[in-house]
């Protein structure tokens, strides 16, 4: 909980989170950077989270702001020039896997040059690069953003960048969206009311088997 005002990284952050709960609370979590605000967000670095499931479901996130008991989330300016990894994987449950996101909430401004990649395995697997639940000011990747989820056993859903609204929408990089399940379905882009601009110079590949 709580706000985060400055956060600057230079180095590793690493989340690792094994689990084999069962039971109505089977939900095994890693999450790199956590707060339900986050204002100034830059990394030059790696954060690395990482969640494994024998049993129950496996949910990662590299960074989020906000939950389903926290509340709406909020991101106000984002950097990434580093590599944010987020991975999830369960043998008996689902999963899900999300690089950076604002649960219900806002992204101010979003800007990587770096490397986000989320990938997800599980019975049903979801797998998100970034996601706002609201709204994306303004959008610019000049970096890769990739995204797998595999479904061993039902459906698979993968998103590059999934929001309400997006303001302002700059691609000069890769977004590779890519799922493979019972049925399966993969979006680059994804803004269920709006995109205000939509510039795109670079490659954006979507792929659902």
């Amino acid at each position: 909980n709580g706000t985060i005002d400055d956060f600057k990284n230079y180095g590793n952050i690493q989340v690792y989170a094994q689990g084999n709960a069962t039971g109505a609370d089977n939900d095994n979590y890693a999450v790199g950077v956590y707060a339900n605000t986050i204002n100034n967000f830059f990394s030059n670095g790696t954060v690395n989270a990482t969640s494994e499931a024998e049993n129950g479901n496996a949910i990662a996130s590299g960074v989020a702001a906000g939950g389903e008991d926290q509340g709406n989330g909020t991101i106000g300016v984002f950097e990434n020039a580093g590599n944010i990894y987020a991975s999830a994987n369960s043998q008996t449950g689902n999963a899900t896997s999300i690089g950076v996101y604002a649960y219900n909430g806002i992204i101010g401004n979003f800007t990587n040059s770096g490397n986000i990649t989320a990938i997800s395995t599980g019975v049903y697997a979801w797998a998100y690069g970034v996601s706002a639940g609201n709204n994306i000011g303004n959008f610019t990747n000049i970096g890769n953003i990739t995204v797998t989820a595999n479904a061993t056993g039902g459906d698979a859903g993968a998103d590059g960048v999934d929001a309400s609204n997006i303001g302002n929408f700059e691609n000069s990089g890769t977004i590779t969206a890519i799922s493979t399940g019972v049925y399966a379905w993969a979006d680059g882009v994804s803004a269920s009311n709006n995109i205000g601009n939509f510039t795109n110079i670079g490659n954006i590949t979507v792929t659902a088997n």
